[in-house]
């Protein structure tokens, strides 16, 4: 049997409609339905679809999960190659299935990516200088050993599954007019543009990582370098032929961004709302500040998190000048000097598990005759709204009849795996 897992597709040019709430099904007992996060900034409307929240840290699980669950028959071991997301995907979930894993990945891979692979039980093996040289002794090890291979990118099924976030945001934002991805082999661009259709989307990719432009240009995929902070999870050698069709069948727009863009992207991401994703992620963000984004309601896909991050130089040297200050006691009120707030946020989508399961033990410790700490951190919680609603937490664990809050409006479903839909709403 060696040699014959290693799947190609070339009879799958494009996805059907049906292939996006099939992937939907497959996988929703184990992933998270994201939140989205509306918000203004600089006077503009704008959402953020938080896949940095995705287990796992990515919207990569997504993709690798559909993959491995329509698998027929199922496979004995899995490979891949991957820069590191992908990688995290398919071994979180092999080890779910009990399915062995062995990841391929560049030696210039992040050690924090390398590392959360391994822990997840899978083989980690680095071999040449790109995604290119994983991808192929990948291949080769899938062949000689029988292995079923998950394409990165290039794969119906993987593409199928990171459409399932389009899905969400077709549902969540039904006032959406365009919504922007970061690219690198093209599988998310896949998925999301069949998925909202007929919406527009943006493609975005870093300079030193130009796939889709590259393949626009000549008319077919070509191999391009990739030099960029975000190669580790926009760089691949080439755009997908599923990628490239997409912008062929479906209203697929281009922009790119500079390294400076997306550094400074990131930060003030991390400014405005604490949200700490990895520059790959921050990409649609420098590609909307930049203007390269249209449309009234824009949905900006954040891909992942999976970076040990840090602001920028710039950044962290003002914050450090800032020490002798901030070791006094902050003056009371509002500082004169200080710069008016430029956003303001609505996040309507789901809390995690812990999260909900910390505010209902709050509330029970209040309700229980608690100290005026914990009345104070339940006062913290009152601005939070539970909607009848209700989403799947996967791994099941059953839930205490925890249904009283200090406000009286939030309650966690009782005796189920289900925790309440939030919407929860402050300003920045």
């Amino acid at each position: 049997m060696r040699g014959t897992q290693v799947p190609n597709y070339p009879e799958r040019t494009h996805l059907t409609p049906q292939d996006y709430p099939a992937a939907a099904g497959r996988i929703a007992p184990y992933v998270r339905r994201t939140p989205v996060l509306r918000a203004t900034v600089d006077g503009r409307p704008v959402s953020f679809k938080l896949e940095h929240l995705q287990v796992a840290g990515v919207f990569k699980i997504r993709g690798a999960l559909n993959a491995l669950l329509s698998a027929s028959p199922a496979p004995a071991g899995v490979v891949t190659a991957s820069g590191g997301n992908h990688g995290l995907g398919v071994a979180t979930g092999a080890r779910w299935l009990g399915i062995p894993a062995t990841v391929f990945v560049p030696a210039t891979v992040p050690e924090v990516k390398s590392r959360r692979i391994a822990a997840q039980g899978a083989d980690v093996v680095k071999t040449g200088s790109v995604y290119a040289d994983a991808e192929r002794a990948a291949r080769s090890f899938a062949a000689e050993h029988g292995r079923y291979y998950v394409h990165a990118y290039d794969d119906p099924a993987v593409a199928a599954g990171q459409g399932t976030a389009g899905l969400e945001i077709a549902a969540d934002l039904p006032d959406c007019d365009v919504v922007a991805v970061p690219v690198g082999g093209g599988g998310l661009l896949t998925g999301v543009a069949g998925a909202v259709a007929p919406c527009p989307v943006v493609a975005v990719e870093p300079e030193g990582c130009p796939t889709l432009h590259a393949a626009v240009a000549a008319g077919e995929p070509v191999e391009v370098g990739a030099d960029s902070v975000a190669a580790s999870a926009l760089g691949a050698s080439r755009i997908g032929n599923l990628a490239l069709a997409a912008c062929q069948a479906y209203p697929v727009s281009l922009a790119m961004v500079d390294d400076g863009q997306i550094l400074a992207a990131r930060d003030r991401l991390w400014e405005e709302f604490r949200l700490a994703v990895e520059p790959a992620a921050a990409t649609v963000f420098a590609a909307w500040l930049s203007g390269q984004v249209p449309g009234e309601n824009p949905c900006l896909l954040l891909s992942g998190a999976n970076a040990d991050w840090i602001p920028a130089l710039d950044q962290a040297s003002r914050i450090l000048s800032l020490s002798p200050v901030i070791a006094a006691p902050p003056p009371r009120g509002r500082p004169a000097a200080m710069r008016a707030p430029t956003a303001s946020t609505q996040i309507v989508g789901f809390v995690p598990a812990a999260a909900a399961v910390l505010a209902a033990a709050v509330v029970a410790a209040v309700a229980a005759g608690s100290t005026p700490c914990a009345r104070r951190m339940a006062a913290a919680f009152r601005a939070i709204h539970v909607s009848p609603a209700a989403v799947g937490c996967r791994p099941p664990s059953k839930c205490s009849k925890l249904q009283r809050s200090a406000s009286g409006s939030m309650m966690i479903a009782a005796g189920s795996a289900a925790i309440p839909a939030a919407t929860i709403a402050a300003s920045a």
